[in-house]
């Protein structure tokens, strides 16, 4: 009996392998401090998680209404890294009022790179995404009130850069999956990396601002792929494909009477559930893979005892996944 004796999947069910980024906070408290950020919030400020905005769930309110020079941040600590991408959602009520992205160097001490919405309406334009490269600003794109932006930042600190097609001390930035007019930019300070995210609030040329973040990734995080959160709402996000394969199963005899692999499984429009085997005469050289179109699948064995199985699960809607339940190989011999 396979499920039995040789299967990991007991009374349960296999389903494919969530693709989690870095902070989507789905799983923080309603009203908390959002999970591995640290928190400054003076004054009359406050940050918290939210259950929901417009079309996003769980998200990271800054909520500035302080009116005595007092803003409110937060900021992620990683170890330097000297290439990479950066990736986040955001929204303000009111672009008029000042947001920043600051990406400090490994000691914290210095910003490499400074992206800033609304700055002081003299260097940058009121509702606008501007950054520094360390002589002048540059006026990147209008925002609209109200809306969700996804950014990508890819940037690189070493000599002869490389990565995404950058140069030594220049970043790339896209919204919206499309890169931004005047890509790549230079860094606001020539650093060797990078350590720290932080994003705040500002309290000039308005004392108030409101902000709303989501979905931060980051390429060095386990299994990351470009845009991995641009899709992202704070719902499970799966990979299209997840395959399992048992250990060898030694059958103890080469022609039994009847042989099948059996399984049971939950299916819909969008996901598949298939199933193949291999034998092998001695449990070191195996058969390529075969496979039926069935539930009920009769093993060809021809001399073989030993025989291995894999599922292979498929989605085509990433809210959607295929369950195996059980999987049994039954033989019955003279």
């Amino acid at each position: 009996n396979y499920e039995e004796t040789n299967c990991t999947i007991v009374n349960g069910m296999l389903t494919l392998g969530e693709a989690e980024i870095a902070y989507d906070f789905t799983d923080d408290e309603v009203g908390s401090d959002p999970e591995g950020w640290t928190i400054s919030e003076p004054g009359s400020t406050s940050i918290s998680v939210e259950n929901n905005y417009t079309t996003h769930d769980k998200v990271v309110f800054l909520d500035d209404d302080d009116t005595v020079l007092q803003f409110c941040s937060l900021h992620d600590d990683f170890d330097g890294k000297s290439y990479g991408a950066f990736e986040f959602w955001f929204l303000m009520p009111d672009v008029s009022c000042p947001l920043h992205f600051t990406f400090y160097n490994s000691e914290h001490t210095v910003i490499a790179i400074a992206l800033v919405i609304s700055y002081d309406y003299q260097s940058t334009p009121e509702d606008c995404l501007s950054c520094h490269n360390g002589t002048v600003w540059h006026n990147i794109t209008k925002l609209s009130d109200d809306t969700w932006y996804h950014a990508r930042l890819t940037f690189d600190c070493r000599v002869g850069g490389g990565y995404d097609n950058l140069s030594q001390y220049q970043f790339n930035l896209s919204l919206n999956g499309v890169k931004c007019d005047g890509s790549p930019f230079g860094f606001y300070h020539n650093e060797s990396d990078i350590g720290r995210l932080r994003i705040h609030t500002y309290d000039w040329p308005r004392q108030v601002s409101d902000a709303y973040i989501d979905a931060v990734d980051y390429s060095w995080t386990d299994g990351y792929f470009p845009y991995r959160s641009k899709d992202y709402y704070g719902v499970p996000l799966y990979a299209d494909m997840s395959i399992w394969v048992s250990n060898a199963t030694d059958l103890e005899v080469t022609e039994p009477y009847y042989r099948t692999i059996n399984f049971t499984c939950n299916t819909d429009d969008y996901t598949q559930v298939s199933i193949s085997y291999c034998m092998s005469h001695n449990g070191l050289n195996w058969t390529t893979w075969s496979s039926g179109s069935s539930s009920n699948i009769t093993l060809n064995m021809y001399g073989k005892r030993y025989v291995k199985v894999r599922a292979k699960l498929t989605t085509t809607n990433m809210t959607k996944t295929p369950e195996l339940y059980t999987i049994e190989v039954r033989i019955y011999c003279f």
